[in-house]
């Protein structure tokens, strides 16, 4: 997911993130937000817009930058890993410029929908390391980005979950990555019954729990 990098700063980090599900980081200050990396993930936006069912939410540009910067920080500390613990916290733990609702969600799942394969790459070097504390803190506090990350606080969906776009791509999400855990939610479990209809062998897994037999 991440690899060290002499240079490149958050545009080409963005880049290739969109590109190849890989984003590359350097040590030293997270890189300031410029136009290239705004207009990058205003086109990444865009893209990822005509890729659902229905509508989406507005796009709220600084959300965005914000998770861009967060999930920098966040690459950052699994390749750099002489970092103390406070500094995590510190970053990790920058709040978001807005409040959840639909339209904060949505742009922070534009860079944060990545948050699931860092967490495993942190987890996979060092089980106990902080890094992997304050990256599951994160996926509790983004629900709709976080699907298939183990988590032992159950996610407050509320803040999306009366917009059918993307109560849709959350379940899909479930379906897909057989995230067992969600369907504790009765909601999540109604709807996901209701997704894979007379089609259960779609996700074995998934079907099996809802049927009461895992």
């Amino acid at each position: 997911m991440t690899q060290p990098t002499p240079a490149g700063g958050l545009t080409e980090f963005l880049r290739r993130l969109f590109d190849e599900g890989k984003g590359q980081v350097r040590s030293g200050p997270p890189p300031v937000i410029d136009a290239s990396s705004r207009a990058l993930l205003a086109e990444a936006e865009a893209i990822a817009r005509e890729e659902l069912i229905g509508q989406p939410p507005r796009y709220r540009p600084l959300v965005a930058e914000w998770a861009a910067s967060l999930l920098y920080s966040a690459c950052q500390f699994v390749v750099c890993r002489e970092a103390p613990a406070d500094e995590i916290v510190r970053l990790l733990k920058s709040p978001c410029p807005e409040s959840h609702s639909p339209e904060t969600d949505w742009s922070a799942d534009l860079v944060l929908r990545h948050l699931p394969d860092v967490f495993r790459q942190a987890r996979h070097l060092s089980p106990s390391d902080p890094l992997v504390r304050e990256l599951a803190v994160l996926g509790a506090d983004w629900p709709l980005s976080s699907v298939g990350m183990p988590l032992e606080i159950a996610p407050d969906v509320a803040s999306f979950a009366s917009h059918r776009c993307l109560w849709q791509l959350y379940v899909d999400r479930v379906i897909r990555r057989e995230d067992l855990s969600r369907l504790d939610h009765p909601a999540v479990a109604e709807s996901v019954r209701a997704a894979l209809g007379a089609h259960p062998e779609l996700a074995p897994k998934v079907s099996m729990r809802l049927a009461g037999k895992s």
